[in-house]
């Protein structure tokens, strides 16, 4: 998992084994500034920890001091699909390849608003016609919007 500095989108295509923050992270915890999934929130300096472990199917945003990589142990998850609330969502890459764009959208059809990079101006919005984000990459999260709560399933 590369977790770039300043803000990100992150995510695991797998359960981790050792899913504590304190395991995932190592001594990279230092690094994190702040990291939620828009339910819970990890932030070590007010000593606030909500989400004690990496949730299986879950996509958070996060700021990092310095960028850093970490290789993380692991095993299938139960499920490859990704539940999503009408609103704004996160949503993980439960994938080890990139995933287009376009599968996105011909799954959820016109539940699907928009789809955009957490840290970076990338967006998928058909409505309008904007296009820049073409595929979802494995080990990051995006901000999605949907008309209506709907599903996606990244295969098995």
């Amino acid at each position: 998992m590369y977790v770039s500095e300043g803000w990100s989108g992150v995510s695991l295509p797998i359960n981790a084994t050792w899913p504590l923050l304190e395991d995932i992270f190592g001594l990279e915890i230092n690094n994190v500034v702040v990291m939620s999934d828009n339910e819970h929130i990890f932030y070590p300096e007010q000593n606030i920890n909500q989400i004690v472990e990496w949730q299986e199917g879950v996509g958070y945003y996060i700021k990092a001091n310095l960028e850093f990589l970490k290789n993380i142990v692991g095993f299938s998850p139960s499920s490859k699909t990704v539940q999503l609330n009408s609103g704004w969502n996160i949503i993980p890459v439960m994938s080890f390849d990139d995933i287009p764009v376009s599968l996105i959208d011909i799954e959820l059809g016109s539940k699907l608003k928009l789809i955009k990079e957490v840290a970076g101006t990338a967006i998928y919005w058909p409505e309008i016609n904007i296009q820049t984000l073409e595929k979802l990459s494995p080990g990051k999260s995006y901000f999605i919007y949907l008309n209506e709560s709907g599903s996606f399933s990244f295969g098995e």
